[in-house]
């Protein structure tokens, strides 16, 4: 899922692996088109909703309706979340946190071998992306291993990651 902005810079989501999953949801309750590119990169089996069953669903069960509200309290809430976090802190604490993150669920999250597609996720260039990498590099929080990038000293990584989140 990504951005264009008018001025050619791009946001992205990143890749995001998923099953069962509702996509338009915002788009129906809103009326309003999405302003993010959703692209399937492999092939997917997509199950429509006609509006007018949807709208059906949502005046006779009104537990589809609280879940649906629930669901889209809790995605605003993270997403919001990611963005001031991605607005507010420097590139560098936001590249670590996002390493960190990926540590923690033991698998990458997107593909680190596309520089330019992981600068989008930061809505950063290329050039600042690549700089701050070099600078955890050799601040030698990081090290690079095959296609990833591995936290070299995980309790030194953890301890940064924690001062600068109360520093702002």
């Amino acid at each position: 899922m990504h951005y264009h902005a008018d001025n050619g810079k791009v946001f992205s989501l990143g890749q995001r692996f998923v099953s069962d999953t509702i996509i338009g949801e915002i788009e129906f309750l809103t009326k309003t088109p999405s302003q993010f590119s959703v692209i399937a990169n492999d092939a997917m089996t997509v199950h429509v909703i006609p509006l007018a069953m949807m709208e059906k669903i949502l005046l006779t069960h009104a537990e589809v309706g609280i879940w649906l509200s629930q669901l889209l309290s809790i995605s605003y809430q993270r997403g919001m979340a990611k963005t001031m976090e991605r607005f507010l802190q420097p590139l560098v604490f936001n590249i670590m946190s996002d390493i960190y993150e990926r540590y923690q669920q033991n698998k990458p999250l997107v593909d680190f071998s596309q520089v330019y597609r992981e600068a989008e996720r930061f809505g950063c260039s290329e050039r600042n992306y690549r700089r701050a990498i070099t600078q955890l590099i050799n601040e030698q929080y990081i090290r690079k291993q095959a296609s990833e990038y591995v936290i070299c000293d995980i309790e030194k990584f953890k301890k940064i990651l924690i001062n600068a989140s109360s520093v702002n």
